[in-house]
Parts: C-alpha cells; sequence; structure tokens
C-alpha cells in the first residue's frame, strides 16, 4: 500500500480496501484517539463518524465500473451520474467523495514525501482544523514541528 502511495496509483479498489479495514478495526472515532498527539486534540471528543456514511461511500464505489475504480481521472459528469443513480445517493454526494477522494490522494502523496501539511489537510477535512477551531490548529502546527524536529534529529544521528 505504501509503495502504491508513493507512486500515486492509488485508487478507489485500494479506498474500498482501507475502508474495510478501518471498518474491522472499530468506530472510526477510536482509532483516531489511539493516534499518538491526535488524541489531545480539541474537538477529537466531538467528532463522530455514522457507519451509514462509509456504507454509503462503499455503495457509490461499487457502482463504478472496475475501469472507473482503477483511474477516477476519467469519471466525466455523465459517469457521475449513472453512479450517482445506481448507488441511490445524490449527485452532489457523488461529487463531494471523488473531491475528497483526490484530496486525500493528494495528501498522502505529501505526506509520503515528508510534508505534514497533508495531515493538516486531513485534519481539516475532517472537520478538526479550519477556521472555526482554533485550538485544533495550533495543536496541529504543534504537532508537525514536532515530527519535523524529530526527522532532523534522526537525519543528524545517522551523520
Amino acid at each position: 500500500m505504501a509503495d502504491k502511495i508513493k507512486a500515486n496509483t492509488f485508487d478507489f479498489n485500494d479506498f474500498i480496501d482501507q475502508l474495510d479495514q478501518v471498518n474491522k478495526m472499530g468506530p472510526l472515532e477510536d482509532i483516531l484517539k489511539m493516534i499518538p498527539g491526535l488524541n489531545k486534540m480539541a474537538g477529537l471528543n466531538d467528532l463522530k463518524v455514522d457507519p451509514k456514511d462509509t456504507a454509503r461511500m462503499k455503495a457509490i464505489v461499487l457502482s463504478m465500473t472496475p475501469q472507473e475504480r482503477e483511474n477516477p481521472d476519467i469519471l466525466s459528469q455523465a459517469r457521475r451520474k449513472r453512479i450517482a443513480a445506481g448507488s441511490a445517493r445524490p449527485l452532489a454526494e457523488v461529487n463531494r467523495l471523488i473531491k475528497q477522494f483526490n484530496e486525500s490522494k493528494k495528501m498522502m502523496n505529501q505526506m509520503s514525501n515528508g510534508n505534514m501539511k497533508g495531515l493538516e489537510g486531513m485534519m481539516n477535512q475532517m472537520g478538526m482544523g479550519g477556521r472555526g477551531n482554533k485550538l485544533a490548529q495550533i495543536g496541529m502546527q504543534q504537532y508537525a514541528r514536532r515530527q519535523k524536529q524529530n526527522k532532523l534529529k534522526k537525519l543528524k544521528k545517522k551523520r
């Protein structure tokens, strides 16, 4: 999976696999609380992810053809309308999922290159960052700064 992320070949099939793995681990809120640094962030207790949302996302992806899942760039507006009809979800929800997928793909690529701004983007996507939650934003900046310092220390030790 890490190789696919680095090569930027992460597709909707991988997305479904990851969604299934996360669902097997338990509620997403509990998983996020286990990540060092995130468990202290303000706003994490308010985060609630409805299991029905993941089922809806899965329905949208499974309404795509195998070709569309492997190459999301070919998803034209006509294809999106067909996917919306096939998954019994509104077109806006299909568009939102595709946009979030593309943003997540970009963020994972940034993180694989050592750029912690990708993690900030993920937190904003989840509603934990942004203008409304200044504490979460400050916490995320501190976390990114610590990660960068730790990375620099490791590099100095190797020399």
